[in-house]
């Protein structure tokens, strides 16, 4: 079982110059591991299993860290802090690709 590292609000510009606005959890030992994403219209602090809300997509957090998985929760284009103008059906709200850095 592995502990968990948190970045908050790490920024990252997509195609359209936009910035999205994520949080990445990840295990607290250096190595490799699959990545799972969310991203919602809720804010990124209302997802996980620190919030007692309603609003959670995302799912636990420790749940999956502990077990070896980076969770990536992201703003949606438009929402919390992340930049752009949301629109449920826009073409650009989904996909956000990541490079493998």
């Amino acid at each position: 079982m592995f502990g968990v590292v948190t970045q908050r609000d790490v920024y990252i510009t997509i195609s359209d110059g936009n910035q999205i606005s994520l949080d990445i959890y990840q295990p607290n030992q250096e190595g490799k591991y699959p990545a799972l994403l969310a991203m919602s219209s809720y804010t990124k602090e209302l997802q996980g299993s620190d919030s007692p809300s309603l609003c959670n997509e995302a799912g636990d957090i420790n749940f999956f860290v502990s077990r070896g998985y980076v969770h990536v929760i992201a703003d949606s284009r438009g929402s919390g802090h992340s930049g752009g103008e949301f629109s449920i059906f826009g073409e650009h709200n989904i996909p956000i690709y990541f490079l493998d850095q």
